[in-house]
């Protein structure tokens, strides 16, 4: 061979490796790009048919196929028998019962599939086009120009979570509470509702921090949806233990708010024929809390989401319940168990401030309650709630008088009470902020503020990392640094 003739062979050969690392590269980053974002799901061929029977997913996304019946089965798509609806979406064969398969849907549409072996077995994979950072965006802004309308930010809250998952719709809501400063706790609800039906569509659910946000609404409307849904009260005891083990050292009170969730799910699905008789609405929602916990503090916080659902239910048309002004505590009292019994003393707060033209006006009914115990944990509840309800009139000086106005043994617990609620109140990750300087006051005698700095610091233990924590202890005057966590 010639000097020419091998130079053209080698600039050919260099060509053609070129081209085939070229189209090597194209096929792995082409593929790796159309997954970025992408989700993965399954569902089971049960023994009554496939599960979940309707499954919501976006372009892109693989459902994996199971079965719990022990014979072969074959998801496929309508019609039967020829699936040419969809054609991509048959595996062509029979799968064992102890194999998978997994198909990855590229098509927008809803397609209906039945198992080709058993075709009364049917389902349905609705497919969405994907939303893009870009178009979150863009629905945020219309959101933002139209005023403050709750539905758009829940459209834009579904959106989020839909597209980007848990954490993507908290930030959301963290970078836009100016929008809706009294609804944070609702639209938190809203993300919890629609984590679970990602959960309950055999989706992994990844937990994140924020999930504390607004008074942990996130855990109220995820076991709220999950009992209205299922009803399946051994599945919610196990994502409590679940939610605070992968939660563990990131924040703190998940498994408490988790129960609280739980009790509320068993009021506000309870039965519509107990309407109009406040202890038939609550009585089966004790018995189960006192069955599911395992302590007496997790019954406690089971009992609250209860009471809590009680004290809406007043405060509603809907449920036929008139609560006795002269005596709006009188079902607190009737309960025995110091564990219901608490509880309930606290969670009427948000309609007992209902009773009275002013917050000092209200609190004339704690200071009927006899038992000096349960009389400081209804003041304390009492005066965090005002915080949120008169949030228009928020006055650090009016607070304090109003706390001294009231009986001496109220007054410091009262204190108290107003601090908690500027946490429980407060933009998310800017908890401590307002309510520090609230106990920082010059109006409050030294009694007053060592009580408000214990009560907040232990709070603010409940919602931060340690890391955090740490932060806002060395911000503090020494004297007041003794309430920190001894770790910190």
């Amino acid at each position: 061979m010639t000097a020419p003739q091998n130079k053209r062979t080698t600039l050919f050969l260099l060509i053609a490796l070129a081209a085939l690392l070229f189209a090597v590269f194209f096929f792995f980053s082409s593929n790796q790009t159309s997954k970025v974002g992408a989700r993965e799901y399954r569902v089971v061929l049960q023994d009554n048919g496939f599960y979940p029977e309707k499954l919501q997913i976006q372009k892109g996304d693989t459902v994996t196929f199971t079965t719990e019946r022990r014979e072969p089965f074959w998801p496929a798509s309508n019609l039967h028998p020829s699936h040419t609806i969809y054609p991509e979406f048959d595996p062509k064969e029979p799968i064992d019962p102890d194999k998978s398969w997994s198909f990855r849907f590229q098509k927008i549409g809803n397609w209906k599939y039945h198992d080709h072996l058993a075709p009364l077995f049917r389902g349905e994979i609705m497919v969405s086009e994907k939303t893009s950072a870009k178009e979150l965006a863009f629905l945020v802004d219309e959101c933002k120009k139209g005023g403050y309308k709750k539905e758009c930010w829940e459209k834009v809250i579904a959106e989020a979570i839909k597209s980007k998952g848990v954490e993507a719709a908290l930030n959301v809501l963290q970078d836009n509470l100016a929008f809706f400063p009294n609804d944070c706790h609702d639209l938190t609800h809203s993300i919890g509702e629609a984590a679970y039906r990602v959960f309950s569509q055999h989706q992994d659910l990844v937990l994140s921090p924020k999930t504390y946000y607004c008074g942990y609404g996130f855990y109220h409307g995820f076991m709220e949806t999950l009992l209205q849904t299922t009803g399946n009260l051994e599945q919610a005891r196990e994502f409590c233990a679940y939610a605070d083990i992968q939660l563990a050292g990131q924040t703190g009170d998940v498994e408490g708010s988790c129960y609280h969730g739980i009790g509320h799910g068993t009021v506000d699905g309870g039965d519509p024929r107990n309407w109009g008789n406040a202890k038939a609405v609550i009585a089966q929602g004790l018995d189960i809390c006192a069955r599911l916990g395992s302590t007496e503090a997790q019954i406690d916080r089971c009992a609250s989401g209860v009471f809590n659902s009680l004290a809406i239910a007043y405060n509603s048309s809907s449920y036929g319940l008139s609560l006795p002004r002269e005596n709006p505590y009188g079902i607190c009292k009737e309960q025995v168990k110091p564990y219901f019994k608490k509880p309930c003393y606290e969670e009427m707060n948000t309609t007992v401030i209902r009773l009275g033209s002013s917050f000092a006006d209200a609190a004339r009914y704690v200071e009927n309650i006899r038992e000096n115990v349960y009389a400081n944990y209804a003041i304390e509840a009492l005066a965090g709630y005002a915080v949120f309800f008169y949030s228009e009139e928020r006055d650090p000086a009016r607070h304090i008088a109003d706390c001294r106005s009231l009986q001496a043994r109220l007054q410091i617990t009262c204190i108290k009470g107003f601090a908690a609620g500027l946490v429980e109140h407060a933009a998310p990750e800017s908890e401590y902020l307002e309510s520090l300087a609230f106990c920082s006051n010059t109006l409050l005698t030294d009694e007053e503020r060592q009580a408000c700095f214990n009560r907040i610091i232990f709070y603010l233990s409940r919602l931060y990392p340690p890391e955090k924590l740490q932060e806002i202890c060395q911000t503090l005057k020494e004297e007041y640094r003794k309430y920190c966590p001894e770790n910190v």
